[in-house]
């Protein structure tokens, strides 16, 4: 005869042990779901004191490697100014932008400005997003931002407060083709200039120079021109050959046709370590600044009698404190 009191009591605990995994799962969940919230939070916008010249990188969430489209944020005379828009950017965090400034017309490097667009909205912007590019990418800008119409749309639904449509809107200033020198920003104690230069490709290089407090810093993307002076200081995207010609073999053996020409792209345009440091002494910089993905080759860095310094994926660089030059404090 079966013992059902057994049977009951044995029933009873294998119900209690499952309904208590499931609670302590769903409590893991919990712990994990919020830790990903925290660090969202945690994500704060960069931060600088209004008499400094402070560069962060852009990409402190998405760790984008790709030194051809580098992006970053200038902080200078209170005001915050984005050089790149790259592909697959988080722009989550990013804080009030006052302008970002388009180093080409590649969809690597700049196809990320919707992007910024919207979450710079989304995040208080209360005026239209000054976009500065070359003259060829005019009408792509323009058209970019017509056909969010219907996104606008659905986030001013959500929107707590009524929200201005025109605050959503790109408003493109286009750098010609051929000039040098060509002032694209002024606030009297910042500006910023645009060298321009054209590939065989047709494909429109900007690199722009940023005066505050009567220092000149270029941010020279990898296939640029600029126009140094002994004292100047230059931001530059490196990449070294060992780490590149690696990635790309083992792109080729995962048959990622899309990262190959990738790699191609910055061994092309892109300068090594080494490179940029002999450039920056033949130049007599005041200092350089590297913005690379292999954060730990610093061999080249410490041979050097020029003042150089290596951006990574968290910290950011003063780089100018009033009239004199900054140090390594990041925020």
């Amino acid at each position: 005869m079966l013992n059902w009191r057994w049977i009951a009591t044995v029933c009873a605990a294998l119900l209690v042990g499952f309904a208590g995994g499931y609670l302590l799962a769903g409590d893991g969940r919990k712990a994990e779901v919020s830790s990903g919230l925290a660090e969202i939070r945690l994500n704060a916008p960069y931060a600088a004191a209004p008499d400094e010249l402070a560069v962060f990188p852009c990409t402190r969430r998405t760790r984008f490697d790709d030194p051809y489209a580098s992006c970053l944020l200038v902080m200078a005379g209170g005001k915050r100014l984005v050089f790149g828009a790259p592909m697959g950017q988080d722009w989550r965090g990013i804080g009030h932008v006052d302008g970002v400034f388009l180093f080409d017309g590649h969809p690597i490097s700049m196809g990320g400005l919707a992007g910024l667009r919207n979450r710079s909205w989304w995040a208080g912007r209360k005026t239209g997003l000054l976009v500065i590019g070359g003259e060829l990418l005019l009408d792509e800008i323009k058209t970019l931002d017509d056909v969010q119409s219907r996104g606008d749309a659905l986030a001013a639904l959500e929107a707590e407060t009524p929200v201005d449509f025109l605050d959503a809107n790109l408003r493109p200033k286009p750098v010609p083709a051929i000039t040098e020198h060509f002032r694209v920003f002024d606030t009297g104690d910042l500006r910023v200039f645009a060298t321009s230069k054209m590939t065989n490709q047709g494909n429109q290089v900007l690199t722009f120079e940023v005066v505050y407090a009567g220092k000149s810093t270029y941010v020279q993307p990898c296939g640029g021109k600029a126009n140094l002076s002994e004292g100047d200081s230059l931001i530059l995207p490196v990449s070294d050959r060992a780490p590149l010609v690696e990635a790309q073999r083992q792109a080729r053996i995962g048959r990622q046709d899309d990262l190959v020409r990738d790699y191609q792209r910055i061994g092309e345009t892109c300068l090594s370590s080494a490179q940029a440091i002999r450039f920056g002494e033949a130049q007599k910089l005041a200092q350089l600044v590297l913005v690379r993905p292999d954060r730990d080759a610093d061999t080249p860095l410490k041979l050097s009698t020029l003042p150089v310094k290596s951006l990574d994926f968290e910290k950011g660089l003063v780089l100018q404190k009033g009239t004199s030059l900054g140090d390594d404090g990041a925020r």
